[in-house]
C-alpha cells in the first residue's frame, strides 16, 4: 500500500497537477453557477477525488461549500430576474427544482414529516402495521359540513 495519490490541495499544487490559483479558480466557477462537476473537472480529477480531497483537507472543503453557495445565488438570481423581465413563462419550474434538488441538497430537499406512533408500552406482535391519517376537512366558508 502506497500513500493515497492526492492527500490535499497542497500536494497537488506540489506536484504540478493543479494551478496554485485553484481557490480562487473555484470561487469563480461557482459565481457563474457551476458546481462540483465543474470543479472536479476544471482540476482534472475525478468527483470521487474531490470528495477524498474535501474529507483531508478543510481548507479545500470550505472552499467547495463557499463554491456552492455562490452557485445556489447564482441559480436563484437568474430566476429571480426571469421574474422581473416578465419572463417567468420560459422557466420549466419542475426542471429548476429538481436540479435544485439535486445540485444544493441541503438546503433545497423537501422537508420530511415525521409521525410519532406510540403503542402505550405494548410490544409490536404484528409485522403488518396500518396507519391512517384522517384530516379535518376545511370548508371555504366556516361552519360548513363539519
Amino acid at each position: 500500500m502506497g500513500r493515497p495519490r492526492y492527500s490535499t490541495m497542497e500536494v497537488l499544487v506540489a506536484r504540478g497537477k493543479a494551478p496554485a490559483t485553484w481557490k480562487e479558480d473555484i470561487l469563480d466557477l461557482g459565481e457563474r453557477g457551476k458546481n462540483k462537476i465543474h470543479y472536479a473537472n476544471y482540476l482534472n480529477i475525478s468527483r470521487d477525488t474531490l470528495y477524498k480531497i474535501m474529507d483531508r483537507d478543510p481548507n479545500f472543503s470550505d472552499t467547495i461549500k463557499r463554491a456552492l453557495d455562490l452557485s445556489q445565488q447564482w441559480w436563484i438570481d437568474r430566476v429571480g430576474e426571469s421574474f422581473e423581465e416578465g419572463k417567468s413563462q420560459k422557466v420549466n419550474a419542475m426542471l429548476w427544482r429538481y436540479m435544485m434538488e439535486n445540485t444544493f441538497r441541503k438546503d433545497w430537499r423537501p422537508a420530511k414529516e415525521e409521525l410519532d406512533i406510540t403503542t402505550n408500552g405494548q410490544a409490536i406482535t404484528d409485522n403488518s402495521i396500518v396507519v391512517e391519517i384522517v384530516k379535518e376537512k376545511k370548508d371555504k366558508e366556516q361552519g360548513e359540513g363539519l
